[in-house]
């Protein structure tokens, strides 16, 4: 079975997309269609990622690195596949941040009233029509 039958089977599926202007300002847009049939393991998930460059026959030896978060899983799978990890940036950063204002109330309380600040504002938005 194919990647494109595969996913039209699948019941659930997520996407990410992103949008970009290079050097001579030339737009590109990528979409990334993702599922996973089984369990979340570092062994599946390296056997899935492997199945996948085959798939779409992709060289594993022109593949530079793997960006990925911190998770086990991710981790262990690209070292069961012998491939290069990239953290992500961006991942790192939220947890950096997420660490330094640990424990400090103001935060705890600003995020504590927007938990509770954006539903009730959506919902006065449903109900007046806007």
């Amino acid at each position: 079975m194919n990647v494109e039958s595969e996913l039209r089977e699948s019941d659930h599926f997520a996407t990410i997309t992103d949008l970009w202007l290079s050097r001579t300002t030339e737009p590109y847009i990528s979409l990334m269609t993702s599922f996973f049939p089984g369990e979340h393991t570092g062994d599946n998930i390296a056997q899935e990622m492997r199945g996948a460059l085959a798939d779409w026959d992709l060289k594993e030896d022109q593949q530079v690195c793997v960006t990925t978060d911190n998770a086990s899983n991710m981790i262990k799978a690209l070292e069961v596949n012998g491939w290069t990890r990239l953290q992500c940036f961006g991942h790192r950063l939220h947890l950096a941040i997420e660490n330094a204002v640990k424990g400090d109330n103001r935060i705890s309380r600003a995020t504590g009233l927007q938990k509770v600040g954006v539903p009730l504002l959506t919902q006065l938005e449903k109900e007046s029509g806007t």
